[in-house]
């Protein structure tokens, strides 16, 4: 009898949380369906309906399941056998999208695999209560006092709403799993959404530029991006980039580190979701990606570092906390350095608006060898290495004192000591946009915003010469600009004209011509200069 009496109440608290989960996910992916359909109908949401739908068939399953056994107790067996199957179903979509988002990091969710369990429990205890219940139905019968008659036991005709209520159960699973997807295919593309801003799906047309201008090849990837990529050489003699892409069916853009040989071919695609690194970081911008000794470092713009061997595993991640990074150098040894500027003191302290400028190596595992902050200067703009090991660095001093404020270069020997300094006044000079060591082992460095300006310096940081150079179309400008600036015409015929001029003033003019199969939406959105004097472009397309 206790035994009995312990398997009934498991069944009461089971089935209170079974409901309680059912409940609680009908909510859930109702109110995430009411913010997805608000931001699609805003116009803001990649997603858009079919997500919705998605979104409304997990919520409507629940429901269902939920009526069934409130109203249907004596079929709790077939009912919470079809709710293992819906829990069962939401767990491994799940935990497809997070191993795909984190790179295999995380299996699946914690929550979800508990929402699972709950009911494959509750399925088990049931069939141990049907069977005290057909015993006690047993002993029931055989009493010829019990006044129970077997025609109030018998099964109501109520049979064939149940099979209707399963059988609706399993086409909403079907539903969202393959229909909703099929459907809105065919229907969206001769609905009228154009008035809902709707966000459509694209695709990048990479086009590789030679040094005349012509073009060599032309490959199309999934997915896009909005703000210029990083390109590197790889080490087989092709290129890697990497950036913020959006894809179908993703509300926010992911980390995407891509490597395509000579010829245009996909060798390895890499892709981490924003929520990767849940406890460290959200991955939010690239800010470059290094070939370093046969591997590569992607550098983010919130000090966060991923190392992926050759073939685009990831080694290592390594996370620098309360600090932006400017821009990154690599060394032979598979070592780099970080600069750009660092917060005084934690978030929640009162420093933490305070930068400081902020130099850092790692070794190849991204251990700190060693690591600058600097109160003197606020940001580290670039660094160039030097022939005999030494690091030549370029920092900004922000005052409000117009007589101090300008760039400030130091040398550090390769343990990091500082060797020399020297300061560039900006209204006087303009500000430093290059630093080349010559053969001689002196340093010349050029400054622009007040003319064009060379300074040649000598080992010890002294000044040799000074010269005035011929006017630049940008001399008389304070701005540091990338390293290369283009501008873009339409053309007829679906061809775009694009004009590209790197930071030592060469320029290129060339037409990039759109496949006849595609059609040119945002256009251009990366130009990338490559080692043998030619441009990766990169452009949208529609798919």
């Amino acid at each position: 009898m206790e035994y009995n009496k312990i398997i009934k109440f498991f069944d009461k608290l089971l089935l209170f949380f079974l409901l309680a989960i059912l409940i609680l996910s009908a909510l859930m992916y109702a109110f995430v369906l009411i913010i997805n359909w608000e931001d699609w109908f805003f116009g803001t949401k990649l997603a858009g309906l079919s997500a919705g739908m998605y979104l409304l068939a997990k919520a409507v399953t629940a429901i269902v399941l939920t009526v069934l056994l409130v109203q249907f107790p004596k079929y709790k067996k077939i009912i919470t056998l079809m709710a293992v199957a819906y829990f069962g179903f939401i767990l491994i979509d799940s935990a497809t999208t997070i191993q795909k988002n984190t790179g295999g990091q995380q299996s699946f969710s914690i929550v979800l695999a508990i929402f699972f369990l709950i009911p494959v429990l509750y399925f088990l205890v049931t069939i141990l209560t049907s069977r005290q219940d057909k015993e006690q139905e047993t002993g029931e019968t055989e009493t010829p006092d019990s006044g129970v008659r077997s025609s109030e036991r018998g099964i109501k005709p109520r049979t064939i709403q149940i099979i209707i209520g399963i059988a609706g159960v399993i086409a909403l699973i079907f539903l969202w799993a393959v229909l909703i997807p099929i459907g809105f295919s065919l229907i969206a593309p001769h609905a009228p959404f154009e008035h809902l801003n709707l966000p459509e799906t694209q695709d990048t047309l990479i086009t590789k530029v030679n040094a005349n201008g012509t073009t060599e090849w032309q490959t199309v990837v999934h997915g896009y991006s909005e703000f210029p990529l990083s390109v590197t050489p790889s080490t087989y003699n092709g290129f890697i980039f990497s950036g913020m892409f959006w894809f179908p069916q993703q509300s926010e853009a992911g980390l995407r580190v891509m490597n395509i040989d000579r010829n245009g071919t996909v060798i390895w695609d890499v892709q981490r979701g924003i929520h990767a690194y849940p406890s460290e970081t959200n991955l939010g911008c690239v800010k470059t990606t290094l070939a370093t000794c046969g591997e590569y470092t992607v550098i983010m713009c919130d000090g966060f570092v991923i190392r992926l061997d050759a073939l685009g595993k990831e080694l290592w991640h390594r996370s620098y906390p309360d600090t932006i990074v400017n821009n990154a150098l690599p060394q032979s040894d598979g070592a780099f350095l970080l600069m750009g500027h660092a917060h005084r003191g934690k978030p929640s302290e009162q420093g933490w608006t305070i930068l400081d400028g902020w130099i850092l190596k790692a070794d190849r595992y991204g251990n700190i060898v060693w690591e600058k902050k600097e109160d003197s200067f606020s940001n580290c703009v670039k660094a160039t290495m030097l022939t005999e090991g030494n690091l030549l660095v370029d920092c900004f001093r922000s005052s409000s004192d117009l007589n101090v404020a300008g760039n400030q270069i130091m040398a550090f020997d390769t343990r990091g000591n500082l060797l020399w300094k020297k300061n560039f006044v900006e209204k006087n000079v303009g500000v430093v946009y290059s630093m080349v060591q010559n053969r001689d082992e002196t340093i010349d460095v050029y400054l622009r915003g007040e003319g064009e300006r060379k300074y040649t310096l000598d080992q010890q940081g002294n000044t040799l010469n000074e010269e005035i150079l011929s006017p630049q179309p940008d001399s008389f400008s304070h701005e540091t600009e990338p390293d290369t600036v283009y501008q873009t015409t339409s053309l007829a015929g679906n061809r775009t004209q694009v004009s590209a001029r790197s930071l030592q003033g060469s320029e290129l003019v060339f037409i990039v011509d759109y496949p006849t199969n595609r059609e040119d939406l945002s256009g251009i959105y990366s130009v990338n200069p490559t080692t043998d004097g030619g441009y990766l472009v990169f452009s949208t397309v529609k798919p």
